[in-house]
């Protein structure tokens, strides 16, 4: 009896474990999140922060809290095309953990640009 009980739970962990292997695929997503007005202050290079990335301190106003200095890392998979002194309009990022991620098609960033199209700097 008790070996037919392993032999019927070894059947249904062969069936739930590549089912939930594909349902992650489609089920699981990271969280995803968005600031407006970030100044970009600094960036850091990987050497500087002893892991890959792309690394750079910014600051937020935030309604309910005030101004915010917080240290970003964005994922190796996307070089970010801003640099210090310029200000995303819009930032929207997965939070992965470890990195944040702008490559899916819920992510990515607007820089504020002059009329010429030419990023604004302002430190």
């Amino acid at each position: 009896m008790a070996i037919l009980a392993i032999m019927v739970l070894s059947c249904l962990s062969l069936v739930t474990v590549p089912a939930s292997i594909a349902l992650a695929k489609y089920f699981s997503r990271y969280p995803v999140y968005e600031l407006q007005n970030v100044h970009v202050d600094q960036q850091l290079t990987e050497a500087q922060m002893g892991r890959s990335g792309f690394h750079y301190w910014m600051t937020y106003t935030s309604a309910s809290v005030g101004r915010i200095r917080f240290l970003s890392t964005f994922c190796s998979d996307y070089t970010p095309q801003f640099e210090a002194g310029s200000t995303l309009k819009l930032l929207r990022y997965e939070d992965r953990g470890a990195c944040w991620g702008l490559t899916s098609g819920y992510a990515g960033y607007l820089i504020e640009r002059d009329q010429h199209g030419q990023a604004i700097h302002t430190f």
